[in-house]
């Protein structure tokens, strides 16, 4: 998308990628409550269960996985590395 320069020189890339992480400061353990897009919750130091009042309360894990590389080059699309060209057409 867009205008380049003639011979312009583009990395490869890959969509940036989002995701979130919840913490939760009050318990002494299982600080993280919620995780979101590219971040996973990994096992559980507590399970769910149900309160004194009923209300349900969700497992909590202190440990959350990213299945991204960490230095990995990324744009607004998916891309192969290119040149920008313009063709030229000859005609008689």
């Amino acid at each position: 998308s867009g205008s380049r320069d003639f011979g312009s020189h583009q990395h490869d890339a890959v969509q940036r990628m989002t995701g979130s992480i919840n913490f939760n400061h009050n318990e002494l353990y299982g600080l993280v409550n919620n995780a979101t897009g590219i971040f996973t919750q990994a096992g559980q130091s507590r399970p769910n269960r149900l309160t004194g009042d009923g209300t349900h309360d969700p497992g909590r894990t202190n440990s959350v996985n990213f299945d991204s590389a960490d230095q990995v080059r990324s744009a607004g699309e998916t891309r192969p590395t290119n040149i920008a060209w313009r063709w030229i057409i000859w005609t008689n």
